[in-house]
């Protein structure tokens, strides 16, 4: 039985995506034959594919945050809502993850996130890490308290007692 193999020429479906097809005939007479559909991505390690300013080969083809999107490509590797181009690959905690990879690149215990949408500095473990406490546990212990105190003026009131 002899088998011949045909690719089409790989065209690019999209930059560093090639799609091609393979067809596998046989000698037999009526001849059977297959036909598969491939794409193939390619990147180049010294290019930017998604210009973050972090080259793919540094980015690679992981995906930490699991978006379906591969780092070389991801604008927010680390899903943390702050740009690659803006995190960077400086690493000043010395945790061994560099920034646009670290939830909380200065190892101060508050993520970036956090710290960015404060308006304090992610990046700088001598930077403040007071973070103010979220509002609405205060809010509902006073909401509490102020649907307590008036169920018992309430109360007092309907009963004549001050």
């Amino acid at each position: 039985m002899a088998c011949k193999a045909w690719a089409s020429r790989a065209t690019p479906a999209a930059a560093g995506v090639y799609s091609f097809g393979l067809q596998l005939s046989d000698a037999q007479d009526p001849p059977s034959s297959a036909i598969r559909a491939f794409s193939l991505a390619v990147y180049d390690p010294l290019a930017d594919d998604d210009f973050d300013g972090i080259p793919n080969e540094v980015e690679g083809t992981a995906d930490p945050d699991e978006d379906g999107i591969p780092n070389y490509l991801d604008l927010d590797s680390d899903g943390d809502g702050i740009p690659d181009s803006v995190e960077g690959i400086g690493d000043p905690d010395g945790d061994g993850i560099l920034n646009y990879l670290d939830l909380d690149s200065d190892g101060d215990g508050v993520p970036d996130a956090v710290e960015f949408a404060l308006g304090t500095n992610p990046y700088d473990p001598d930077n403040p890490t007071d973070v103010p406490a979220p509002w609405w546990p205060v809010a509902a212990g006073l909401l509490v308290t102020g649907i307590v105190v008036l169920g018992l003026r309430q109360r007092r009131a309907g009963t004549g007692k001050p």
